[in-house]
């Protein structure tokens, strides 16, 4: 069994002083309608956990403004914003929507910006479906009859409209966390996978097997410790690596710790393959994220059974998983040539490139 003090050594150097930083910037998210009780509707579920089903305090709620917007002041806080979300009650897509939205694209033609239809139930939602004929701006529907309105078509679309923005938009609103908090552990967890299937093949030659499997520990165990974190920073925490993740640390060590260990022993297995490697490393990183995500959204403890199912569940996945990841195999360096070069002739200092060389 390889040592694992470098594990420990690097865990002491993780820096995350940048992540801190991401999360306590404030999010500047600008709601904007002709109603504003649609715009506080809309706010307060951006402000409901889909935990707890309470709205959470914010250091930081959105703003709301009116439409149109009047005065310089309001003008330059929404150019500045990081996000705008016009709020719409009617699909009635008459100018003075239109001039509203063509103003704030004035103000900032790169602000990512959403429109939101509200409506009361199901049924109105389908009779008035809006012609979204607004492009390229995202148009999405709210269903506020719903249990969770945000979840089905809001969310997605805010997403996708802002990718790299996980921690902040979890942080700043909590309707976001659910489906951020997923997001974050199926990428940690394919990525740990891809990181597993691009050392493979190298593992496979038995003199590199041990000092690669050392390093995949090290590797894959930082990650897991990131993503921990990540989620805490996520759930709206603030606090440092030990603050945040030392709670749960020594839960996870069992969860985490002992899957990498037995992942590096099917490593030191000749002839075992790849495959069950990727499984393991996308099944181990799988259930520390859920396992970490239960401890902060509910301080649900983190039982050794509830672990193996997790890791059992993720297991199964990280097999379906494999037909996307596909190790590749280094080409092929060109063989050197066994033949000898011949010497090139002699010329005569006289001679010229393209005279002849006769022998005298």
């Amino acid at each position: 069994m390889p040592d694992l003090t470098p594990v420990w050594t690097i865990l002491k150097e993780i820096d995350v002083s940048a992540l801190r930083q991401q999360v306590q910037t404030p999010l500047r998210v600008a709601i904007l309608s002709r109603d504003l009780h649609a715009a506080r509707t809309l706010a307060d579920r951006l402000l409901t956990s889909p935990f707890t089903g309470e709205r959470e305090r914010v250091p930081r709620a959105p703003w709301l403004y009116r439409l149109p917007l009047k005065g310089r002041q309001y003008e330059r806080e929404v150019a500045d914003a990081d996000l705008a979300i016009i709020v719409l009650r009617s699909t009635n897509e008459d100018a003075s929507k239109e001039d509203d939205i063509a103003a704030i694209r004035g103000l900032n033609p790169d602000l990512p910006m959403l429109a939101a239809h509200l409506f009361d139930s199901e049924e109105e939602a389908l009779s008035q479906a809006p012609d979204r004929r607004w492009w390229p701006l995202s148009e999405v529907i709210v269903d506020l009859s719903q249990p969770l309105p945000l979840e089905s078509d809001f969310i997605p679309a805010l997403l996708k409209l802002l990718p790299h923005h996980l921690l902040p938009l979890g942080h700043h609103l909590p309707a976001m966390r659910a489906a951020a908090a997923r997001k974050l552990i199926s990428e940690t967890s394919m990525s740990n996978a891809t990181y597993v299937a691009g050392t493979g093949l190298a593992e496979m030659v038995p003199l590199l097997t041990v000092p690669l499997n050392v390093a995949d520990l090290v590797v894959l165990t930082k990650n897991q410790v990131l993503l921990t974190y990540k989620l805490a920073l996520l759930m709206g925490r603030e606090g440092g690596l030990q603050e945040e993740v030392g709670p749960i640390a020594g839960v996870l060590g069992a969860g985490f710790l002992w899957r990498q260990v037995a992942r590096t022993l099917v490593g030191l297995i000749p002839g075992f393959g790849i495959a069950p490697k990727i499984a393991v490393a996308y099944a181990g990183t799988y259930a520390v994220g859920h396992a970490a995500l239960r401890w902060y959204a509910y301080g649900e403890e983190i039982t050794n059974e509830r672990l193996r199912a997790l890791y059992a569940q993720a297991l199964e996945e990280g097999k379906e998983r494999l037909a996307a990841i596909k190790p590749q195999k280094r080409p092929a360096l060109p063989r050197p040539s066994l033949r000898r070069s011949a010497l090139p002739r002699p010329r005569r200092a006289n001679s010229t490139p393209d005279e002849p060389i006769r022998d005298t």
